[in-house]
């Protein structure tokens, strides 16, 4: 078994894929697919569960870096320092990159696993300790999957569009009358559809609202025949 990271490397500009391989395989492997879930109480019974989207998965990972090749290290000649893959794994997790996690069968070194995964997912937890003295370093990591939001730009524009041309759609009421918490302006941006043209309903209501456009009162009502 092999397990790889692959990660993106910035070089003037340009991306490149740069991949390591643990160099340990660990004694266990947790991959944890679950679903959201919410109790809901039902009157004059039991409560119960109701199931929702799925969440994304984890993976957790735990083994060691060695100092030294020995019989059970992955990938010998490509061996690196335990300091290097620290320094690897640590940028990682600073910069938030998006990783590759994969385990697979090797061949070449009659590593067998029952596991063929692939996953695109964020580097959420890097957890390391000396063994002992012994030069070893002890680790844990946390892959979180990661899932792209797809956006339908059409449907998008189109909702845009129908914001920006609602108002001129809407014909504008010949009287409004004022509730708490309204402001002329307020009251633009709702008939109207533009709060900027309060003025406009202020010059026709001067005589109902008085010198101070800033002191409308609940229950007055605003005349808007003029307005459109």
């Amino acid at each position: 078994m092999q397990i790889k990271i692959t990660y993106k490397v910035n070089r003037n500009g340009i991306l490149f894929d740069q991949s390591i391989i643990l160099p340990v395989n660990p004694e266990a492997i947790s991959i944890t697919e679950s679903v959201k879930s919410q109790s809901v109480g039902v009157l004059g019974g039991n409560d119960r569960s109701v199931l929702g989207s799925q969440n994304l998965k984890i993976v957790d990972i735990a083994s060691f870096f060695p100092k030294h090749a020995a019989e059970y290290s992955v990938d010998k000649d490509r061996l690196k320092e335990p300091k290097e893959y620290i320094k690897i794994l640590t940028s990682i997790v600073r910069e938030k990159r998006f990783v590759e996690l994969s385990i697979f069968d090797d061949s070449s070194n009659n590593t067998k696993s029952s596991i063929d995964f692939y996953m695109k997912c964020h580097l959420t937890k890097f957890n390391f300790s000396e063994k002992g003295g012994s030069l070893d370093i002890s680790y844990a990591l946390s892959f979180q999957e990661r899932k792209e939001i797809l956006v339908d730009w059409k449907l998008a524009n189109e909702q845009e569009h129908t914001l920006h041309t609602r108002s001129a759609d809407i014909p504008v009421p010949k009287t409004y009358i004022v509730a708490s918490g309204d402001t002329l302006w307020k009251i633009s941006q709702r008939v109207l559809g533009d709060g900027d043209r309060w003025k406009e309903i202020y010059s026709e209501n001067k005589e109902v609202i008085g010198s101070n456009p800033n002191l409308i009162k609940p229950g007055q009502r605003l005349v808007l025949t003029n307005v459109n």
